[in-house]
Parts: structure tokens; C-alpha cells; sequence
């Protein structure tokens, strides 16, 4: 498919476009994109579509889930942010992404001066929200939902960030934050049908409202975390036509549109407000 579709010829490019929902202009942004802008923008066709859709059986109870265990008593339907916190054993088995957990806690307080190992072997929930440090106090209660595979410990983490003040925690005498976890319970070995089933309506829930959090906050290094940056995409109006793309690669374009100051030289996408926590494109803010 990569190959067929960086091979095509700007007609055929024009084509796909069409059918993936462009408008006549749009086609033709797109059938002079090459490599990875090509991606990002054919992507963020398909999703403004509605191309890629749940079942209806699929969406009625994941609309269930959504109401029952994360909208609940609070307002997070109207004003968000979200949290990937993604941990398991899927991550041993990951060589990269093992690699960027031991980078991180190699260089932090987390290893055992004695035996030289470190105490933890994940990436601790204050790092995801070190973003909030340099935001400007408020009074006003933040909102944010962590979508993780190990919510027990989250939970223990987030009475560990400040003291409870009603129904939010007091993070650096500066944000008043109030946290609602995933109710994905990280799940190995042998289950029955309905309780794998469970746990897919739950991933799924917890991946919409991430997809339409203000600000995302997760990493890429998963296949969860590279679809919610897919659903993140929207086109950029401003894009214009980009056939000659300048100094700034595809990535990098990408953040400094998101910033507004990418100059002359926007990507032909917006990424809508995400950090990365760690993985790829961590040093560089480059997702």
C-alpha cells in the first residue's frame, strides 16, 4: 500500500483523494504530497468522513460505558484533557519501548543506589503531567481523564500529587485538578467471551473520549496511541498549495502549525493540542 500510494502519479493521488471525501482543492493539495504528509492528510480525510465508524450494536454500548463509568457526576462531556497512561506486559515485550523506560528512569529517583535496579519498571503518572507546570494557575477545576490499563496504581498515584480538596486535588498549590480513570482492568491469561467483551467496549470508550480531549497527552510508540493522533488530525485551511515544502520536515510542521508559528511553510495538517510523554518524538516535541 505504501508503496502503491507514494508511486502514484498526481491524477491517480487526485483520485483517492476524491473518493476519501476531498473537495476539488483539497484533491489537489493532496496529490502533491509526498512520504509521510501524505498519510497525516489522507488520514485526516477518512476521519472527517466518518469512513471509520463503529458498529451500531459496537457504538450503543460503548455509549453505555461512556455515560456509566466516565461522564458520571462531572462535566468532562464538555471541556477535557486526556491521559494515555499505557503499562503491562506488552511493554516488556516491546524492545523500544523498553528502552525508553530505562532511559527515563535511569536518569530520575527511581533507582536503588544499592543494587543499582531501579525501584519502578514503568514510567510514573507526575511525568505525563509535568505539561501542567509550566500552565497558568487557575482556580478553576481541570478535568482530566486517564485512559490506562493499570488503574489500580494510577489511582494510588493520583493521592499521591497534593492534597484533596472536595472532589479535586490541589497539584502545586496551582491547578485544581479532578481525575476519572479508565474502569480497563489490565487483563492476562485465560477470560471468558463476555468479559474480553467488556474490556473492548471499555478500550473503545476510553478511545473516544481521548480522540476529543482539548489537550492529549500520551505516547506513540502503541498502536492505541498512534490512533488517537489519527483521529486528532483536521486539515489545515491554510495549507495552500504545497508543492514546494521548504526547509521543515513533515513532523516538524506539523508541531509548529499546531503552535501557529510554522510561517510560510504550514503543514498541509493540524494536529490538534498533543504532548508526548515518552517514546518517539519525546526529546524533540515532534510527534
Amino acid at each position: 500500500f505504501k508503496d502503491v500510494m507514494e508511486g502514484s502519479s498526481p491524477p491517480v493521488a487526485y483520485e483517492w483523494a476524491v473518493r476519501a471525501g476531498a473537495d476539488p482543492k483539497e484533491a489537489d493539495v493532496f496529490s502533491k504530497l509526498k512520504g509521510r504528509d501524505m498519510y497525516d492528510y489522507i488520514g485526516a480525510l477518512l476521519v472527517r468522513s466518518d469512513v471509520l465508524r463503529l458498529q451500531p450494536q459496537i457504538k450503543d454500548d460503548t455509549n453505555r460505558h461512556i455515560k456509566q463509568f466516565i461522564y458520571r457526576k462531572r462535566h468532562i462531556k464538555v471541556s477535557h484533557d486526556a491521559i494515555h497512561v499505557h503499562r503491562g506486559e506488552d511493554i516488556g515485550l516491546d524492545t523500544e519501548a523498553k528502552g525508553y523506560i530505562d532511559k527515563y528512569l535511569e536518569g530520575h529517583k527511581y533507582n536503588n543506589e544499592e543494587t543499582q535496579t531501579s525501584t519502578l519498571d514503568y514510567i510514573p503518572l507526575l511525568h505525563y503531567i509535568r505539561y501542567y507546570h509550566d500552565m497558568k494557575c487557575s482556580e478553576n477545576i481541570r478535568e482530566i481523564f486517564i485512559a490506562t490499563d493499570d488503574p489500580t496504581d494510577v489511582e494510588k498515584e493520583i493521592t499521591e500529587l497534593g492534597p484533596k480538596r472536595g472532589h479535586a486535588i490541589d497539584f502545586n498549590n496551582c491547578h485544581k485538578i479532578h481525575f476519572t480513570v479508565s474502569k480497563v482492568e489490565k487483563i492476562f491469561g485465560e477470560s471468558d467471551c463476555a468479559h474480553q467483551y467488556a474490556k473492548t467496549i471499555g478500550s473503545i470508550s476510553d478511545f473516544i473520549v481521548a480522540r476529543t480531549a482539548d489537550t492529549f497527552v500520551g505516547e506513540f510508540n502503541s498502536d492505541w496511541g498512534k490512533l488517537i493522533r489519527l483521529f486528532r488530525l483536521v486539515l489545515n485551511e491554510e495549507g495552500g498549495i504545497l508543492s514546494n515544502m521548504g526547509k521543515l520536515g513533515p513532523a516538524h510542521r506539523l508541531v509548529l502549525s499546531q503552535r501557529e508559528s510554522a510561517g510560510a511553510d504550514p503543514s498541509p495538517v493540524v494536529l490538534k493540542d498533543t504532548k508526548v510523554a515518552w517514546g518517539p518524538g519525546w526529546q524533540l516535541g515532534v510527534i
